[in-house]
């Protein structure tokens, strides 16, 4: 497995990995309610103020993606980053968003951000159970803040301070899931 940064050709993948999130009923993640095109992404991905990455799978194939973007776009946040990841439904199940959260919150600390926020649907129990892990929260929740396919949503807000010493809970992660051979995301 490979993280990198994204490139132009890779805004059709990343689309495509999106577009299963927003129309898979099972999959409560995307924030859009009409497909993307990479076209739209290509655009996404030549904003210097967002960084994307990918994470291959050992043939090559994009696994998955993270995004870091600045909250809110507003010069008051400068330090405040955003961060998300989607996998492609065939690596779901494996540790790939794992190993792209983990590089998220390592990268954004070397992007200049001191904080990272990340907005999760409560009814997401992967994202929220990773998300707590390693961020100790929620922070906030916002209850009834989504309409989405047809029912109210609460919304998680969760925020962890990035810090140069690594704290010992993301070092653990990073050691076991990065670090040790890159585990297959697609659990092969």
């Amino acid at each position: 497995m490979n993280v990198r940064k994204a490139i132009d050709d890779d805004a059709g993948p990343i689309a495509d990995i999106y577009n299963q999130a927003i129309n898979d009923p099972d999959y409560i993640s995307a924030q859009d309610l009409v497909p993307v095109t990479p076209e739209n992404r290509r655009a996404w991905l030549a904003d210097p103020r967002i960084s994307v990455f990918v994470l291959e799978a050992h043939d090559r194939q994009i696994a998955g993606w993270s995004v870091i973007v600045p909250f809110a776009f507003r010069p008051q946040f400068d330090n405040t980053a955003q961060s998300a990841v989607f996998m492609d439904r065939r690596f779901r199940s494996g540790l790939g968003g794992v190993i792209l959260f983990l590089h998220a919150v390592r990268t954004a600390y070397g992007l200049g951000y001191r904080r990272m926020i990340n907005f999760v649907h409560a009814n997401n129990t992967p994202s929220v159970r990773a998300t707590q892990r390693l961020f100790q929260g929620p922070t906030l929740t916002i209850k009834n803040a989504v309409f989405f396919r047809g029912r109210w949503d609460d919304e998680l807000v969760f925020c962890r301070e990035l810090n140069a010493s690594e704290d010992p809970v993301l070092e653990r992660y990073f050691q076991r899931f990065v670090n040790r051979g890159r585990p297959d995301p697609g659990g092969s």
